[in-house]
């Protein structure tokens, strides 16, 4: 056996492979046989000396074959990493593997160029579940968008932070939002720090501004959710087309839900009909939401949304919302039982609370399509360029809490959103909620109290 330059060797061995048998699976030849005389006639089994010797009883339940294995030096040491029944086969294995190894040394050095590294980084993190399914698709999304950018086909070692900045600079021109921006340069910054190249030290993750304007939360005004509810409950059977997967129950069941609740839609379409609704102490618990699986297939993920961070601050990702935090009791249970009876459907294998006609995940596009059409039928937000969508009754269950007096604190653990967050998304409501207060203390003030 030879080494190929001291960078691997390919190597032959007969490889005794035990196979068991019964009497009906023997040839009659074999099966009567008594001094095995009769091996021979076996397809490509060969005879080594031993065998030829051989005096055992089961020498039978043998059959012996040449293998050829493929062995490749490492920092690690020697390592097989190809077998077959060739010397070719073995090599083509171990050449594969090679190139492998040195496109992985390649990017370790920055030898790659930017969007393969940003493959490899992401790719990695996945395989070690430090990111989940869903933000290794969406992180792929993002290194699709960079790879329209000619920079991003540079070696690593060749990039510069001009480079950087134009790549940036870039998507800045197509009017990409901030969180867009940002997912950009954390895809680029991690594939330097994977490379521990320091060329994007000096550029910091806020340096670029989007031309895009934020917009405020958009949320229902109390008489437009007003409006919604009694469209919805006069109109129950025409929410939906015949040819829907989602039955108008369903629908409608599904918006009262959410407005009930403030929770994301995600979250409402995995709750467990049964786990997930605590009738005893009357709360919904959440604890996973809809999520897309590495195939891109739609699953219920074993997290929240904001599951990962909280973890990472050491607390529990589940919350618990009271029956009674936005409507009345009551009532909400009567949704529970109307949609309990809807949802006993004997397809329904994840015993969802709200599922399709065929007992499927409902998905977020899926709904936010209907209720979209919805408030344009009910005559809602027609001012609005994009319409409606589902996200706003989240918002507007926000908005109703702030508006009920319940403190921010209490508004951040109901629907899992950090204080922080919470102030800074819907600061306009809650300026607009100050003013309003004011304007209530200015009425009810003792009118004998004066200064003067």
């Amino acid at each position: 056996m030879a080494r190929a330059n001291g960078e691997g060797t390919i190597y032959e061995t007969i490889q005794k492979i035990r196979k068991k048998f019964d009497n009906t699976q023997m040839c009659k030849i074999c099966s009567e046989c008594k001094d095995r005389s009769y091996c021979n006639n076996r397809i490509d089994y060969i005879k080594c000396n031993k065998c030829l010797n051989c005096t055992s009883k089961d020498c039978d339940r043998f059959y012996i074959y040449k293998k050829s294995f493929a062995q490749i030096s490492t920092k690690e040491g020697r390592k097989t990493v190809g077998a077959g029944k060739t010397k070719k086969e073995a090599s083509n294995k171990k050449a594969l593997e090679e190139a492998k190894l040195e496109k992985q040394k390649n990017i370790k050095e920055g030898n790659c160029s930017l969007v393969d590294t940003m493959k490899k980084n992401n790719a990695e993190k996945h395989n070690l579940k430090l990111i989940s399914d869903s933000t290794y698709i969406r992180n792929n999304e993002t290194i699709k968008s960079i790879e329209k950018h000619p920079s991003s086909y540079k070696k690593m070692v060749d990039l510069t932070e001009d480079n950087i900045k134009e790549i940036i600079a870039y998507f800045v021109s197509l009017n990409k939002s901030q969180s867009q921006l940002q997912k950009i340069y954390d895809q680029i910054s991690g594939a330097f720090n994977y490379c521990k190249l320091d060329t994007i030290e000096d550029i910091k993750r806020n340096s670029f501004v989007s031309n895009v304007t934020p917009k405020d939360v958009t949320a229902f005004t109390v008489d437009e959710e007003k409006q919604l509810l009694e469209y919805i409950n006069k109109n129950e059977h025409i929410l939906v087309s015949p040819k829907s997967k989602i039955d108008s129950i369903t629908v409608k069941n599904l918006i009262k839900f959410n407005l009930a609740t403030g929770m994301r839609i995600g979250e409402i379409c995995a709750l467990n009909k049964d786990e997930d609704i605590d009738r005893e102490n009357k709360k919904v618990l959440v604890h996973k939401t809809i999520t897309k699986s590495s195939e891109n297939k739609f699953v219920i993920g074993n997290q929240t949304k904001t599951g990962r961070k909280t973890k990472q601050a050491r607390k529990k990702d589940i919350r618990y919302i009271p029956f009674s935090v936005l409507f009345d009791e009551n009532q909400f249970t009567a949704i529970l039982d109307e949609q309990c009876k809807i949802s006993s459907n004997p397809n329904n294998s994840l015993n969802l609370l709200f599922c399709t006609k065929e007992g499927q995940i409902i998905t977020h596009t899926a709904f936010n399509n209907i209720f979209k059409r919805i408030c344009r039928s009910a005559g809602i937000k027609l001012n609005l360029i994009e319409g409606c969508n589902t996200h706003m009754m989240k918002h507007t269950g926000v908005t109703r809490m702030i508006e009920n007096g319940i403190r921010i604190e209490v508004i951040s653990k109901l629907v899992g959103t950090t204080v922080e967050v919470l102030r800074k998304t819907y600061a306009h409501i809650l300026d607009d909620f100050v003013e309003n207060e004011i304007e209530k203390s200015i009425k009810n003030r003792n009118s004998t109290l004066s200064l003067m």
